[in-house]
């Protein structure tokens, strides 16, 4: 058994809703149909607006930003942040700006964004929910500048002020591949109230192109397989220093509308969202219940709905050591016991003397399968390891040699 990390909570329906809408000839019409779901949630729970089915949410960024005339202007964004969100900014003409986060946390220290806005020429923020934890919406709404709600992991989520991920500011966004609801891609813009149609989701459908169909193909053979997939196929190699260095920043956009094949597998999965939730709720708390027997590790930002999505994010404690070697070992460990873990985003905006707690946080970061498709024999598993890891890896630190504690995962 290995638990890799992107294995999608499929059923018959979605499966069914993509092989039909990869035929051309059988037509199909997805996405009026999840347009019309989405807009009906919406107006059942806090009114959003415009809303656009995009083929990516870094697409519905830039389309954002455009919308706002943002273009040419500079756009704080945390230091720690999805490449992709940086790809989007660029591929708009907007100037990233990078703000150093909360030690610990994914939020934007308060001092350093809001000098940003006061005194440095920051016209706008987006604000990425990363692994799905918010970022201090009471701070971003006393800002004198616009928000874009980079909702990506918060894909029909209410937070616990009662609104809308990714209706909270002047645009967000949602994202379906792989995050709150696993589909091959796609994106949901949202614009604000009084809001026209931003026409990106407007046209025919674009054909279904050949990168979907290897997705459609890699995740439906995923779905099935499960936890049985074999360490040799891919995506599951041993954990190697210098990961986060390296790891690409610039990701390819596609400036069009959501295609048919990614709309009717978003639509399965949106249809089940509750009986999805459902076990994305369980296994947060299994998990949260765990860390009380896994005292090397603690939780990094809070779950909305009580709910991590995708990845549980936990920090490495500094009484294992050197943080980066204690990472090191805490994720080979893991993969010695069939748990893959992901590697943290790398730190580009600029060196560590600029960002110092962007940088501590690559080094602490150990992110965890928790996905809705890992049953309650999986997720004990995982309790299980994080709790022996924990144990052997503050067995070393009496010696407070951070060889002896890399030599753990060894």
């Amino acid at each position: 058994m290995h638990l890799r990390l992107n294995v999608p909570d499929w059923r018959a329906g979605e499966v069914a809703c993509g092989v039909r809408a990869s035929l051309p000839w059988l037509g199909g019409r997805s996405r009026d149909r999840l347009a019309a779901e989405l807009m009906g949630w919406s107006e059942a729970t806090v009114r959003c607006g415009a809303l656009d089915l995009v083929a990516s949410a870094r697409y519905g960024l830039v389309v954002a930003i455009r919308s706002l005339g943002l273009v040419g202007a500079r756009i704080a964004v945390p230091a720690y942040v999805c490449p992709a969100v940086l790809t989007g900014l660029r591929a708009a003409g907007a100037g990233p700006l990078g703000i150093d986060i909360e030690e610990g946390s994914f939020r934007f220290a308060p001092g350093g964004l809001r000098r940003a806005v006061t005194e440095e020429g920051c016209a706008a923020v987006v604000a990425p929910a990363t692994y799905g934890c918010n970022q201090d919406w009471e701070l971003l709404g006393s800002l004198a500048a616009p928000v874009l709600d980079d909702a990506a992991y918060q894909a029909g989520l209410v937070d616990g002020g009662g609104r809308m991920c990714g209706a909270r500011g002047a645009a967000g966004v949602w994202s379906f591949r792989f995050k709150a609801l696993a589909g091959v891609g796609g994106g949901v813009l949202l614009s604000g109230r009084g809001s026209e149609p931003s026409h990106a989701s407007t046209g025919r459908a674009p054909r279904v192109g050949s990168g979907e169909l290897r997705q459609l193909g890699d995740y439906l053979l995923r779905s099935i397989l499960r936890h049985w997939i074999p360490r040799a196929l891919g995506g599951a190699w041993r954990p190697q220093a210098g990961q986060a260095e390296v790891r690409a920043c610039h990701l390819a956009i596609e400036e069009r509308p959501m295609s048919e094949l990614q709309a009717a597998v978003a639509l399965g999965q949106w249809q089940r969202r509750e009986e999805i939730g459902r076990r994305q709720r369980r296994n947060t708390a299994m998990l949260l219940d765990a860390l009380a027997d896994a005292p090397a590790f603690r939780l990094a930002g809070e779950p909305v709905d009580g709910r991590f999505v995708h990845l549980l994010p936990l920090l490495v404690d500094p009484r294992a050591g050197d943080e980066g070697e204690a990472l090191l070992a805490a994720r080979r460990f893991l993969w010695e016991r069939g748990i893959q873990t992901e590697d943290p985003y790398p730190v580009t905006l600029g060196e560590p003397e600029a960002f110092p707690s962007a940088h501590e946080l690559t080094r602490r970061l150990l992110l965890v399968p928790c996905h809705p498709s890992l049953g309650e024999r999986e997720i004990r598993h995982v309790a299980a390891s994080l709790a022996a890891c924990s144990e052997a890896i503050l067995d070393r630190r009496g010696a407070g040699s951070s060889r002896e504690v890399a030599a753990v995962g060894a």
